[in-house]
């Protein structure tokens, strides 16, 4: 079965672009899906350390907790096999669906200071990135402003999380205490310290609780 897709480079560093195994993010085109997803990556398993990626994933979700699909395949790109390749599912609404979420927002905190500093772009004034500093962005921002609902879950979410950033509001009143203290207990279990970095949190906006709740990303188990 042939499904047309747009696909670029991803990554944040070189581990994502060693040897033949460049990781891609796909978006697949039109109405089709692949896997049952329309927005993916394909990576080195390497660069989320193999199995204990979809190992973490799964003990999240046995606790309520929305993560990505994660899972195996073998890959040829132009008729050249490259062996195993890490598929993971990207934040759209099928991650949620699938997961018996209803449709939402999803945010995450703007990370270009991070990159700024990683980068020694700052110039002679050192930026101390903090998520204290920086605005909000949401996936799927085409689909967010033809809708009338999701626009607004986007502006009560920026508001929570300027309230939590300036103090105005307690964190029990912005993120959702049980599903964010599992998270939390459980990456700390794991030791998956890289999805409890500031800039590596994604929030789905539960629209029945109207609070935040985090997305398992990243956990680059060691």
């Amino acid at each position: 079965r042939i499904v047309k897709v747009k696909m670029r480079l991803k990554g944040d560093h070189t581990d994502h672009l060693q040897g033949n195994k460049w990781s891609f993010r796909i978006h697949v085109k039109g109405k089709d899906h692949l896997f049952g997803m329309r927005r993916l990556s394909i990576q080195n398993p390497q660069v989320r350390n193999y199995e204990a990626e979809p190992l973490f994933f799964k003990a999240l979700r046995h606790e309520g907790i929305v993560s990505p699909r994660y899972f195996f395949i073998e890959v040829a790109i132009n008729g050249n096999n490259i062996g195993i390749m890490a598929v993971e599912e990207h934040f759209s609404k099928e991650l949620l669906e699938s997961q018996g979420h209803r449709e939402s927002v999803i945010i995450k905190f703007n990370e270009y200071l991070v990159h700024e500093e990683a980068n020694g772009a700052n110039g002679i004034f050192p930026i101390t990135s903090s998520f204290k500093n920086v605005d909000i962005q949401a996936f799927g921002i085409k689909n967010i402003m033809r809708s009338k609902t999701l626009s607004t879950q986007l502006e009560i979410s920026r508001g929570l999380i300027r309230g939590f950033q300036t103090g105005g509001i307690l964190a029990s009143d912005v993120f959702d205490p049980e599903i964010m203290g599992r998270f939390l207990a459980l990456s700390h279990l794991w030791g998956a310290w890289h999805a409890l970095q500031w800039h590596n949190i994604r929030l789905y906006f539960n629209p029945i609780t109207t609070k935040l709740e985090p997305i398992g990303y990243n956990g680059e188990i060691r």
